[in-house]
């Protein structure tokens, strides 16, 4: 059922990406600790996913109170950048990012609504027929 640690160190040369570097600091915080957080902590160029791994808060921050670095940031990280608002005690500030992600979803979701009801009215109206006809 387990994977050894050869194993395991064999998975993570061959797959290393930040999602599975993300897994392990879930599923199998002592591996994490003993062998991905080494190497994070020693890259020269970190993302803001190795800064989350590496609980490197004061860097996270930037993100926070920097708007270009946050409107950088993907729909996970900007998630996992409230969670970290949260449990640091910006409750206000994670609020606010936190409506914003919603505010935004809502509003791909009424385009995307809208597209479909053009789409679907113009299939209705037969209009996509071929004009040869």
């Amino acid at each position: 059922d387990r994977m050894s640690e050869e194993e395991k160190n064999q998975m993570l040369s061959r797959y290393t990406s930040h999602e599975l570097h993300f897994f392990i600091y879930k599923k199998d915080h002592d591996y994490f600790n003993k062998v991905v957080k080494p190497y994070l902590e020693n890259k020269l160029e970190k993302t803001f996913m190795d800064y989350y791994l590496l609980s490197s808060v004061k860097e996270l921050m930037a993100y926070a109170d920097a708007p270009h670095k946050y409107e950088s940031l993907n729909s996970l990280e900007k998630t996992l950048l409230v969670e970290v608002l949260v449990k640091t005690g910006r409750q206000e500030l994670a609020q606010v990012l936190a409506k914003r992600m919603r505010d935004r979803l809502l509003g791909l979701e009424r385009t995307t609504s809208a597209r479909n009801n053009i789409f679907d009215t113009v299939l209705a109206k037969g209009l996509l027929k071929e004009q040869d006809e």
